[in-house]
């Protein structure tokens, strides 16, 4: 049996205020009621990719409060989130 979940959760803007998520789909993998978290696979992004600016010379203008990254993180798309940290969550079991 395989569990699917759609959630939302609250996010910061690109203007750095918070906004609650559209909602995102995946697989879950596992909860862990202890720690109260979840894993699950998602089946898209977990945040739409930001319009860049960039200045005369082609450089990007990073954000007040954005890193510089090589390399995508979490290519896998496996994430871990506190049930707690979650503003809806739905789940479907498919047999």
């Amino acid at each position: 049996m395989t569990s699917h979940g759609a959630l939302q959760l609250l996010e910061i803007s690109d203007a750095y205020t918070p906004e609650i998520s559209g909602w995102k789909f995946g697989r879950i993998r596992s909860v862990d009621k202890p720690n109260d978290c979840i894993i699950l696979k998602l089946e898209g992004p977990l945040r739409q990719p930001r319009v860049r600016d960039y200045d005369e010379f082609g450089e990007v203008i990073l954000g007040k409060f954005e890193l510089e990254l090589e390399e995508e993180i979490n290519s896998e798309k496996y994430v871990t989130m506190q049930l707690s940290s979650l503003i809806d969550i739905r789940m479907r079991n498919d047999l």
